[in-house]
This record gives structure tokens, sequence and C-alpha cells, in this order.
């Protein structure tokens, strides 16, 4: 869930997710902080 993955790098959040959902992919995290960066949110 990016929206999970966002608020746990600001900090607002843990990234716990329950079935059926799924916790982001590495894969996608660099850009996902990438993008946070850019917005002035990180």
């Amino acid at each position: 869930i990016p929206v999970k993955a966002a608020l746990a790098m600001m900090g607002k959040m843990s990234e716990e997710v329950r079935l059926p959902l799924t916790p982001l992919a590495a894969e996608f995290r660099p850009a996902l902080q990438e993008a946070l960066q850019q917005a002035g949110v990180l």
C-alpha cells in the first residue's frame, strides 16, 4: 500500500498491513521516497 508506506517514511504510522493487503514492494520504495522528497514532505 503506497499510502501506508509513505506515512511510515514520514514517521506518522507503522507500515503493518492485514490481509488481503500487502506491503509496498521493495523495488518501488526508492521511487516513492524520491517523489516524497520532491514534494517536500521528507
